[in-house]
């Protein structure tokens, strides 16, 4: 809501522009010689701060004299916009002991949260805010509409130069058609150099300055160093402007205009803006820098410009992070470092050393960091860790959690560190995290439940499959506060996820289900989480068995068609990734012996096979719950089903792999098939032409036509013109129409039966048209 939002924007402004204006002040001082005018220059510098939030940062920043908080989208965050619904609220003020005092006095975690205790007291302070602009913007208006009556009765002498005989100084009024008013009486010499005055003030828009200026200070009323700037800027302007009519009309004016200063001074500063009085202000100052005055020389002008050059532009601009080269103790950072990660190591002071997938526990920590904010005030000493989550680096990278105050996170890399408040759910999910991990879950089984009972299951005890669930069942946003009844969901369909913890064989369980259009994954008697469509897509998956886990991308190439040794190909391609230097020595088997294999359902498009295998460790430290095995030894009658399909010439998938249920939805296995599943044929937008051949016709009758090509074969019918039969022949690796080892096409004189024989293959195909058999 904007009134908890925008005073926070002003405030970082104003202290932002605070700073400004005493480098400003101090800049001042070494100009005094210098024409005024460089001193007026600068305070463009305030205004810009003043007015916009935002800037670019360089090292050539001058702000980096003060404390400064690190930069975010351009802009110096002293008070951070969300402070009255933050977690942990803090406050990053120039003089970091104010800071400290008042962050002392700020509600933390669930006395902020739950109360929102600073919401009355920022929307007060706005409105209050709003009525100070209110009553100087009245005051301004008034001020000068009671000026304009009284200049009913003035005189317009020439052009836009007014005389009136009840006026105690001469000044310009006006924005759009500023108009110079002047006491009866001067005399012409006074009038010369007064009318150069403040015809100077209009050529150089002062007049439009000045009420602009007021108006920012209407802004920043409660600010007492824009004040000052104002007035002090007001006062440049003067001087300036003072200097301009003498360097104009020559050094013998000076002491006459100074006798005219002090007879026409107003005795008072003009503070609401308009209008421009030749006797306003320190009229004292004014005749003496006026007596003083002398044409400044080149070298001291050359110098002035140099120097407000690089103050304005040191003001302008925001300092640098002056961490530079710590950006991962920013968790966004470290988020997008941990997602490209495929296992994560967390250890827990319970439960010792596990591992999660790196893309799903970035993705919780995505969701998670929104509400963590860095904690300005370090603990006088490190609490003891309960919880690290590892990021393999090449010096030490982790993320730390502590029990003994569960609000705080630690973040090191190398020998910095940095403190963030987070809510205290995210501790616990991080513990949920070092229970579910790949070290101590031995298998998850899900099950489907229609009208509450259970249609389907299938057990998980593939270690990626494992390392995703054990953070994906984190997901979410807590919405409910209730917890169930007797540990069974609010609805009739849902999906069961038990987790069977290695060590002490206790079932952790969830619950994911749909209502009213919405997602939920549940933990009995603890919370109830609301998840996103994506989450539970990848939950039907695995349970469906479209994606048990296998890691992405996993293929190989094979001129084979039998299933079996296909199998077995598909074994050794997954023993490869297990046998690799880049898994953790934890992790690695050293060899492995397949002792059987069989086909358990499927066809060259789609098949499943069961395997017995044994496998050997070197390592003490390797740990497979699953598998039964820890440290060194051999480890036999090992069970594993693999899923492939086929998809493109020569080239095969392994979608899955697990120890049941791999077979579901396939076609049944025949060892001695003689039959098919005829596949059409699949075209797309970017379906090229063979480069070397071209189709070949096959047959042609009066009715129909029969030709092939690398693309497939084509049976168009020449009455309806439509191909009314294709088959894709890539499955059958019976594409090639020329060279040693082509696919010979041969049909029967009725045009109802096609063979075809690969060269080199032991196999015919025969394609039967009218009942679309193969």
């Amino acid at each position: 809501m904007w009134c908890y939002t925008l005073f926070p924007i002003i405030l970082n402004m104003s202290l932002t522009a605070g700073i400004v204006i005493v480098l400003v002040l101090l800049a001042r001082l070494p100009l005094k010689k210098a024409p005024r005018v460089f001193s007026y220059a600068l305070w463009a510098v305030v205004l810009f701060r003043l007015l916009c939030p935002i800037s670019f940062s360089t090292d050539f920043s001058l702000l980096g004299i003060f404390h400064s908080p690190a930069v975010t989208n351009g802009s110096i965050t002293y008070i951070p916009t969300d402070i009255v619904h933050t977690v942990n609220p803090q406050v990053d003020l120039p003089l970091p002991g104010i800071s400290q005092v008042i962050n002392e006095t700020l509600p933390q975690g669930d006395e902020q949260t739950v109360a929102d205790p600073l919401e009355a007291p920022m929307a007060m302070a706005t409105f209050l805010w709003l009525f100070g602009i209110a009553a100087m913007l009245i005051y301004s208006i008034a001020s000068v509409l009671i000026l304009k009556n009284r200049l009913k009765s003035a005189r317009n002498v020439e052009q836009n130069i007014y005389e009136a005989d009840n006026l105690k100084t001469p000044f310009v009024l006006g924005i759009f058609k500023p108009r110079i008013f002047i006491p009866a009486g001067l005399t012409t010499e006074e009038k010369s150099y007064i009318i150069r005055h403040e015809q100077t003030h209009i050529r150089r828009f002062d007049h439009i300055i000045k009420p602009f200026a007021f108006m920012v200070l209407s802004l920043h009323w409660f600010n007492p160093l824009v004040w000052i700037a104002f007035v002090l800027m007001g006062a440049d302007m003067e001087l300036s402007c003072d200097e301009k009519v003498i360097k104009e009309m020559g050094g013998e004016i000076k002491k006459p205009y100074a006798a005219s200063l002090l007879s026409l001074a107003t005795g008072k500063r003009i503070l609401n803006g308009s209008p421009l009085a030749f006797g306003e202000g320190n009229v004292k100052g004014r005749i003496k820098n006026v007596l003083k005055y002398r044409k400044p020389r080149f070298w001291m002008m050359a110098v002035a410009v140099v120097a407000v050059i690089a103050v304005g532009v040191g003001l302008l601009v925001n300092p640098v992070d002056d961490e530079p080269d710590l950006s991962f103790l920013n968790p966004a950072n470290l988020i997008a470092l941990i997602s490209e990660i495929k296992q994560i190591e967390v250890t827990s002071a319970e439960y010792g050393a596990t591992y999660v997938s790196g893309s799903e526990l970035a993705k919780w920590l995505d969701n998670a960091e929104n509400d963590w904010s860095k904690k300005l005030i370090t603990p006088s000493e490190e609490p003891e860790t309960t919880i690290a989550v590892f990021i393999p680096d090449a010096i030490d990278h982790n993320i730390c959690f502590f029990a003994s105050d569960p609000s705080l996170a630690l973040v090191v890399y190398g020998d910095e560190k940095r403190y963030y408040n987070i809510p205290e759910e995210d501790y616990e999910g991080m513990e949920e995290v070092t229970l579910l991990g790949s070290r101590h879950i031995q298998n998850i089984v899900l099950t489907d439940y229609q009208d509450r009972k259970a249609t389907a299951s299938v057990t998980v005890t593939d270690l990626e499959a494992i390392q995703r669930m054990s953070v994906m069942v984190l997901n979410g946003d807590q919405e409910k506060s209730s917890v169930t009844v007797d540990d069974i969901p609010p609805v009739a369909d849902y999906i069961r996820i038990d987790c069977k913890h290695f060590e002490d064989s206790q079932t952790i369980t969830y619950y994911v289900y749909s209502q009213a259009e919405k997602n939920y994954i549940e933990k009995p008697y603890s919370r109830i989480n609301k998840i996103n469509s994506a989450t539970m897509q990848a939950i039907t998956a695995i349970l469906s068995g479209q994606d048990k886990g296998t890691q992405p991308g996993l293929t190989f190439t094979s001129t084979e068609t039998d299933l079996i040794r296909l199998g077995t190909i598909a074994f050794d391609a997954d023993m490869a990734t297990l046998t690799s230097d880049n898994l953790p020595v934890s992790d690695r088997i050293a060899a492995y012996q397949l002792n059987h294999i069989s086909v358990l359902a499927g066809n060259i498009n789609e098949f499943c096979v069961s395997l017995n295998y044994d496998f050997t460790t070197d390592n003490e430290s390797y740990v497979n719950p699953s598998r039964g095995a820890k440290g060194k030894g051999i480890w036999t009658d090992n069970s594993l089903e693999i899923q492939v399909r086929h998809i493109e010439e020569n080239k095969f998938e392994i979608i899955s792999i697990g120890t049941g249920g791999g077979g579901q939805g396939l076609t049944p296995y025949a060892p001695q098939q003689t039959s098919l599943e005829p596949l059409a044929v699949k075209w797309s937008p970017e379906q090229s032409i063979d480069p070397i051949g071209m189709a070949e016709l096959d047959y042609a009758s009066d009715d129909m036509l029969i030709f092939h090509g690398y693309f497939g074969l084509f049976i168009y019918d020449l009455n309806s013109f439509q191909i009314i039969r294709s088959l894709d022949l890539k499955p059958l690796n019976c594409t090639a129409i020329q060279g040693d080892d082509y696919c010979n096409v041969t049909v029967s004189t009725d045009g109802n039966t096609v063979q075809l024989h690969r060269m080199s293959s032991n196999n015919m195909y025969v394609y039967t048209v009218s009942d679309n058999t193969l």
